[in-house]
Protein backbone atom coordinates (compact mmCIF):
# COMPACT_ATOMS: atom_id res chain seq x y z
CA UNK A 1 0.00 0.00 0.00
CA UNK A 2 1.41 3.18 -0.74
CA UNK A 3 1.39 6.22 1.53
CA UNK A 4 -1.53 8.03 -0.41
CA UNK A 5 -3.65 4.67 -0.13
CA UNK A 6 -2.88 4.62 3.40
CA UNK A 7 -3.96 8.30 3.20
CA UNK A 8 -7.08 7.26 1.59
CA UNK A 9 -7.66 4.36 3.47
CA UNK A 10 -7.69 6.89 6.99
CA UNK A 11 -9.50 8.70 5.34
CA UNK A 12 -12.81 6.41 4.39
CA UNK A 13 -12.40 4.53 7.29
CA UNK A 14 -14.07 7.40 9.34
CA UNK A 15 -17.07 7.46 6.73
CA UNK A 16 -20.39 7.40 8.99
CA UNK A 17 -21.52 4.26 6.67
CA UNK A 18 -22.07 2.01 8.95
CA UNK A 19 -21.27 1.15 13.18
CA UNK A 20 -19.32 -1.91 12.06
CA UNK A 21 -15.63 -1.85 11.08
CA UNK A 22 -14.91 -0.82 7.83
CA UNK A 23 -11.91 -2.42 5.83
CA UNK A 24 -10.43 -1.65 2.64
CA UNK A 25 -10.27 -4.68 -0.05
CA UNK A 26 -6.97 -5.92 -1.01
CA UNK A 27 -5.32 -3.96 -4.18
CA UNK A 28 -6.29 -2.75 -6.83
CA UNK A 29 -9.15 -2.44 -5.11
CA UNK A 30 -7.59 0.27 -2.47
CA UNK A 31 -6.67 2.96 -4.53
CA UNK A 32 -7.00 6.55 -4.14
CA UNK A 33 -7.98 7.37 -7.46
CA UNK A 34 -11.55 5.58 -8.04
CA UNK A 35 -14.85 7.51 -8.26
CA UNK A 36 -17.05 4.95 -6.43
CA UNK A 37 -17.25 2.55 -3.78
CA UNK A 38 -18.77 -0.80 -3.53
CA UNK A 39 -19.25 -1.80 0.61
CA UNK A 40 -19.69 -5.41 0.85
CA UNK A 41 -22.08 -7.50 2.88
CA UNK A 42 -19.11 -7.86 5.42
CA UNK A 43 -18.10 -4.45 5.11
CA UNK A 44 -15.21 -4.04 2.94
CA UNK A 45 -14.74 -1.06 0.78
CA UNK A 46 -13.72 -1.58 -2.96
CA UNK A 47 -12.55 1.54 -4.38
CA UNK A 48 -13.48 1.01 -7.91
CA UNK A 49 -14.20 3.03 -11.66
CA UNK A 50 -17.43 3.72 -12.94
CA UNK A 51 -16.00 3.37 -16.36
CA UNK A 52 -14.32 0.06 -15.72
CA UNK A 53 -17.88 -1.28 -14.22
CA UNK A 54 -20.25 0.86 -17.23
CA UNK A 55 -17.84 -1.38 -19.76
CA UNK A 56 -17.81 -4.34 -17.93
CA UNK A 57 -21.75 -4.86 -17.28
CA UNK A 58 -24.41 -3.30 -18.52
CA UNK A 59 -26.38 -3.50 -15.13
CA UNK A 60 -23.62 -0.99 -13.57
CA UNK A 61 -24.00 0.91 -16.50
CA UNK A 62 -27.29 1.65 -16.09
CA UNK A 63 -27.15 2.04 -12.61
CA UNK A 64 -24.35 4.84 -12.97
CA UNK A 65 -26.20 6.81 -15.78
CA UNK A 66 -29.62 6.60 -13.99
CA UNK A 67 -28.16 6.78 -10.51
CA UNK A 68 -25.53 9.57 -11.71
CA UNK A 69 -28.17 12.14 -9.72
CA UNK A 70 -28.66 10.36 -7.29
CA UNK A 71 -24.76 9.99 -6.47
CA UNK A 72 -24.26 13.77 -6.59
CA UNK A 73 -27.10 13.90 -3.82
CA UNK A 74 -26.40 14.64 -0.89
CA UNK A 75 -28.75 11.41 0.56
CA UNK A 76 -26.22 9.16 -0.79
CA UNK A 77 -23.71 8.05 1.80
CA UNK A 78 -19.98 9.57 0.45
CA UNK A 79 -16.30 9.12 2.21
CA UNK A 80 -14.93 11.69 3.45
CA UNK A 81 -12.85 12.00 0.03
CA UNK A 82 -16.70 12.85 -1.32
CA UNK A 83 -16.68 9.41 -3.30
CA UNK A 84 -19.81 8.04 -3.21
CA UNK A 85 -20.64 4.71 -1.12
CA UNK A 86 -22.77 2.24 -2.69
CA UNK A 87 -23.75 -0.77 -0.30
CA UNK A 88 -23.62 -4.61 -2.68
CA UNK A 89 -24.91 -7.55 -1.20
CA UNK A 90 -22.25 -9.49 -1.96
CA UNK A 91 -19.58 -10.97 0.84
CA UNK A 92 -16.13 -9.31 0.18
CA UNK A 93 -14.56 -12.91 -0.83
CA UNK A 94 -17.18 -13.03 -3.57
CA UNK A 95 -17.07 -9.28 -4.69
CA UNK A 96 -13.03 -9.44 -5.43
CA UNK A 97 -13.06 -12.68 -7.44
CA UNK A 98 -15.74 -10.50 -9.48
CA UNK A 99 -14.05 -7.52 -9.84
CA UNK A 100 -10.87 -9.13 -10.73
CA UNK A 101 -12.46 -10.63 -13.50
CA UNK A 102 -14.10 -7.33 -14.40
CA UNK A 103 -10.71 -5.41 -14.43
CA UNK A 104 -7.80 -5.62 -16.12
CA UNK A 105 -5.96 -7.97 -13.68
CA UNK A 106 -4.46 -11.18 -13.36
CA UNK A 107 -7.64 -13.12 -13.36
CA UNK A 108 -8.05 -15.73 -10.38
CA UNK A 109 -8.39 -19.07 -10.66
CA UNK A 110 -11.75 -20.40 -9.12
CA UNK A 111 -12.16 -23.97 -8.90
CA UNK A 112 -14.18 -24.48 -5.70
CA UNK A 113 -17.63 -25.49 -7.07
CA UNK A 114 -19.71 -23.36 -4.20
CA UNK A 115 -17.66 -20.43 -5.40
CA UNK A 116 -17.62 -20.90 -8.77
CA UNK A 117 -22.11 -20.71 -8.32
CA UNK A 118 -21.67 -17.64 -6.41
CA UNK A 119 -19.61 -16.04 -8.90
CA UNK A 120 -21.57 -17.09 -11.81
CA UNK A 121 -24.81 -15.60 -9.60
CA UNK A 122 -23.13 -12.16 -8.99
CA UNK A 123 -21.94 -12.42 -12.97
CA UNK A 124 -25.55 -13.26 -13.84
CA UNK A 125 -26.96 -10.36 -11.99
CA UNK A 126 -24.86 -7.62 -13.34
CA UNK A 127 -25.05 -8.96 -16.57
CA UNK A 128 -21.14 -9.49 -17.00
CA UNK A 129 -20.19 -11.96 -19.54
CA UNK A 130 -16.53 -11.83 -18.65
CA UNK A 131 -17.37 -13.33 -15.98
CA UNK A 132 -20.05 -15.66 -16.57
CA UNK A 133 -18.02 -17.42 -19.26
CA UNK A 134 -14.77 -18.02 -17.07
CA UNK A 135 -17.48 -19.36 -14.22
CA UNK A 136 -18.71 -21.60 -16.96
CA UNK A 137 -16.11 -22.95 -18.18
CA UNK A 138 -14.98 -23.77 -14.76
CA UNK A 139 -18.38 -25.46 -14.21
CA UNK A 140 -17.55 -27.30 -17.32
CA UNK A 141 -14.57 -28.30 -15.69
CA UNK A 142 -16.25 -30.19 -12.82
CA UNK A 143 -18.73 -31.94 -15.24
CA UNK A 144 -16.68 -35.57 -15.30
CA UNK A 145 -15.61 -34.88 -11.04
CA UNK A 146 -19.41 -33.61 -9.76
CA UNK A 147 -21.90 -33.93 -11.83
CA UNK A 148 -24.51 -33.81 -9.51
CA UNK A 149 -23.60 -30.48 -7.75
CA UNK A 150 -22.80 -29.23 -11.40
CA UNK A 151 -26.59 -30.38 -12.57
CA UNK A 152 -27.68 -28.86 -10.01
CA UNK A 153 -25.72 -25.67 -10.45
CA UNK A 154 -26.81 -25.69 -13.91
CA UNK A 155 -30.19 -26.33 -12.61
CA UNK A 156 -30.28 -23.29 -10.49
CA UNK A 157 -29.16 -21.00 -13.13
CA UNK A 158 -31.29 -22.57 -16.22
CA UNK A 159 -28.46 -23.75 -17.69
CA UNK A 160 -29.70 -26.11 -19.82
CA UNK A 161 -26.83 -27.72 -21.31
CA UNK A 162 -24.85 -27.77 -18.76
CA UNK A 163 -27.55 -29.04 -17.01
CA UNK A 164 -27.70 -31.89 -19.78
CA UNK A 165 -24.45 -32.88 -19.79
CA UNK A 166 -24.11 -33.56 -15.93
CA UNK A 167 -27.29 -35.74 -16.40
CA UNK A 168 -25.31 -37.16 -19.43
CA UNK A 169 -22.40 -37.89 -16.42
CA UNK A 170 -24.69 -39.02 -13.91
CA UNK A 171 -26.08 -42.50 -15.96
Amino acid sequence: TTSADSTYADTMSNSSTSAEPVAWAASPFNRNDGDIILLSCDFIMFSLHKIILSISSPVFEDMLSIGSNETTSRDVERSEAGVPIVPVSEDSKILDTFLRLLYPVEKPSVTDLADIADVLEVGRKYQAVTVVRPMTAALHAHLTTDPFRVFAIACRFNMEDVARRGATELS
